[in-house]
């Protein structure tokens, strides 16, 4: 499966950052990215410019990289879903166990050491250390609503983040 994307924010300037910078972090950070392809997009004979040709994160995805069978898995984000303001939204699962583990954050001692424990069981901590440090580095100004993980369902599995939309990465402004 395949996603053709053109430059997000950057589509009229130099359309490297969104896809540069996962390239970059692939087999060095500990987070989900994507294989793309620049590529010349003719529909029909009409010229459309120049996209991305890009891996989807859809059933096939974690089934080939994963092994997880399609409809066993969470995949979440915090986006424009609905309306300006962030939300959560499902791309495939349900939000259970995150709003569970959200709840436990807010509302317990974390610096418990057995509520640390429970925490750390249930996020992959190498997978959301590098997407702060991916975000923060890359001074991606549009990170919070451009946030997505997942978790297999399956006991002992973790929350997992992707480095998505990163169009906005090497902002000196919120462009």
């Amino acid at each position: 499966a395949i996603v053709l994307r053109d430059g997000g924010d950057r589509w009229a300037n130099e359309m490297l950052r969104d896809c540069m910078w996962p390239k970059l972090a692939r087999d060095h950070l500990q987070v989900e990215t994507y294989d793309y392809r620049p590529s010349v997009v003719f529909i029909n004979g009409r010229y459309f410019g120049l996209h991305d040709l890009r891996e989807r994160w859809d059933d096939t995805w974690f089934t080939q990289k994963y092994h997880v069978p399609p409809g066993e898995m969470d995949h979440l984000l915090y986006g424009h879903i609905t309306s300006s303001t962030v939300t959560l939204g499902v791309d495939k699962g349900d939000t259970t166990d995150w709003l569970e583990l959200m709840n436990f954050i807010t509302n317990s001692n974390l610096t418990s050491t057995a509520n640390w424990a429970f925490v750390e069981s249930r996020i992959d901590m190498d997978s959301f250390m590098d997407f702060v440090i991916s975000e923060s580095y890359g001074n991606n100004t549009s990170w919070v609503h451009n946030r997505e993980f997942w978790k297999e369902k399956k006991p002992g599995a973790k929350w997992k983040w992707f480095l998505a939309d990163m169009d906005r990465t090497l902002s000196t402004s919120a462009v």
